[in-house]
């Protein structure tokens, strides 16, 4: 479970991920977790409550599941 949070054992392999206009940490959790970059996206959700709700950024990122939480939330921020 943790190792999903640190991004450890993920694959490396670039995966686009489109990010809507306003979309929030639930439906983006749901759309990692589909995409294979999570393997949690309750766990995804409750650590972006935790440390702040993001405000993500609209656009295709280029996430992979070696990427951490907060890797992932800070490349979601800034524009693709």
């Amino acid at each position: 479970m943790f190792a999903d949070v640190l991004g450890i054992g993920g694959s490396n392999s670039e995966i686009p991920i489109k990010i809507a206009d306003g979309a929030g940490s639930s439906v983006i959790a749901k759309d990692l977790e589909n995409a294979g970059i999570i393997d949690n996206a309750t766990m995804f959700k409750i650590y972006a409550k935790i440390t702040g709700e993001p405000l993500y950024q609209k656009g295709v990122h280029i996430l992979n599941s070696s990427m951490s939480f907060g890797k992932i939330i800070k490349t979601l921020e800034s524009a693709p």
